[in-house]
């Protein structure tokens, strides 16, 4: 069996070594089942299994070594290296800082409400009778008057002082400020003179407040000259809280050469306050009048012969009137401002208002000498002082457009036009009276307003 099998075997095997010899042979031949009409086709080669490149040999026998940096430091940010964007403006630049400081240089004109008349020359005057009153009115084109627009305009000082509080969860500014407004001195003065001797009259008479009709005044009627002079002082404190909105996200621009550039995007923005307010109003007004001698003027009233009587002389009289008023306005205040904001202008307009309790006094002082008075019962010498006070209510506003330049981020320079109302005062040259006997009384029921140009300049730091 052994002899047989291993003839077997050897068969097999040179059975299997005849078979290989041709099927080697095939595969260097080119099988007709393999070609097609662009050529014979290539048979890819073997993949292989990936390999590390060159420069990883070292990490991967372990032979390789972090280079030594030495010291960790920070150097300055280079802006056109590291910013994402150009930055041209933010509205993160104004207002910056925990104080702040306002100071402007303010013109403004006063004006009342309405003319004070005093004086009406009557040389060239006629007399005219009212219908159903009979009183007579004597028109002249030459008057004395406290007129309303009068006074010129007179240069004031306002200072604000502010701190920042805080900032809400809703992008605003708590802050709250202290200003004063005052320094300014309105005066007007003016005077008239008789074109005949002795001929002016006063209508403010003693029975007459206001009418115009005459009746005798001592030193004040058939008077040769008269003159006036008026002077204002106005201050005011105030104490307020503010709420300001602040700017909005800054936006990112695409440019041309496609480059991001950031900017502030304009935009409204407003504020509300809420204070007190004191505001202190001080006038002085002074009235002279002056009667020069003139002979045969008066009717003489014991005349023994009464269609031709004998006529007395006007004997030289004085007159001095010296009226001050004072008005302290205390009360609160509420306000509001809107701007419109550019990266380096903003314009916007602003108001204030609020109700006032105003303590309200006079002091008058008159003194007349007029020998002439006698004749027509009147006194020949007044001197007389008396005093009144009252309380009203009053009410004030304000309201103004501005225009703001910042010329730095926390430098601006500021111009604007404002105004101011002030209602139920007392004015002093609406205090005049001749009636000596009448009980003293504060009249408040006039106004006054302020209006023109402030110049301004805002610091934050």
């Amino acid at each position: 069996m052994d002899a047989v099998a291993s003839r077997h075997l050897v068969a097999i095997l040179a059975l299997a070594l005849c078979t290989a010899g041709p099927v080697r042979a095939q595969s260097d031949a080119v099988s007709p089942s393999m070609t097609n009409a662009n050529g014979p086709e290539e048979i890819p080669p073997e993949l292989g299994l990936p390999g590390a490149p060159p420069e990883s040999a070292e990490v991967l026998d372990g032979s390789m070594t972090v280079p030594d940096t030495g010291e960790l430091t920070f150097g300055p940010i280079d802006a056109d290296a590291d910013w994402p964007a150009r930055l041209e403006s933010s509205g993160t630049w104004l207002r910056r800082g925990f104080w702040y400081v306002e100071q402007d240089v303010v013109v403004l004109n006063r004006d009342y409400s309405r003319d004070t008349f005093l004086t009406v020359d009557a040389s060239n005057a006629r007399l005219i009778n009212v219908p159903f009153t009979g009183a007579p009115v004597f028109p002249s084109d030459r008057e004395l008057r406290v007129e309303r627009a009068k006074p010129d305009a007179a240069v004031a000082a306002r200072l604000t002082l502010g701190r920042f509080l805080l900032r809400d969860d809703k992008n605003r500014d708590h802050m709250t400020e202290f200003s004063y407004l005052g320094l300014g001195h309105w005066s007007v003065r003016n005077s008239v003179q008789s074109v005949n001797t002795n001929r002016l009259f006063t209508p403010l008479g003693a029975h007459a407040q206001g009418i115009a009709f005459i009746i005798e005044t001592g030193g004040y009627n058939f008077a040769n000259t008269q003159r006036y002079d008026l002077t204002t002082k106005f201050d005011s404190y105030e104490w307020n809280y503010r709420l300001r909105h602040r700017h909005h996200k800054d936006q990112m621009e695409l440019g041309p050469d496609g480059c991001w550039t950031r900017k502030m995007m304009p935009a409204w923005f407003h504020s509300y306050l809420f204070g007190l307010r004191y505001l202190y109003v001080h006038e002085r007004f002074a009235w002279q009048s002056e009667a020069v001698f003139e002979p045969d003027v008066f009717p003489d009233p014991d005349s023994p012969d009464p269609d031709n009587p004998e006529f007395l002389d006007r004997n030289p009289a004085t007159g001095d009137m010296r009226i001050r008023t004072r008005n302290d306005l205390v009360g609160c205040q509420f306000g509001a401002d809107l701007i419109r904001q550019w990266p380096r202008w903003s314009v916007g307009v602003r108001g204030k208002a609020g109700p006032f309790i105003n303590f309200a006094s006079q002091d008058t002082d008159l003194f007349i000498i007029d020998p002439t008075a006698g004749l027509s019962d009147l006194p020949g010498l007044v001197d007389q002082s008396v005093q009144a006070h009252d309380e009203t209510f009053s009410f004030v506003g304000e309201l103004g457009v501005f225009a703001h330049y910042h010329i730095l981020p926390n430098a601006t320079l500021r111009i604007a036009y404002e105004a101011m109302w002030l209602s139920s005062v007392a004015n002093a040259a609406q205090q005049v009276q001749f009636d000596t006997a009448a009980t003293p009384l504060v009249r408040a029921g006039g106004s006054q307003s302020y209006m023109g140009l402030s110049f301004g300049f805002d610091l934050y730091w």
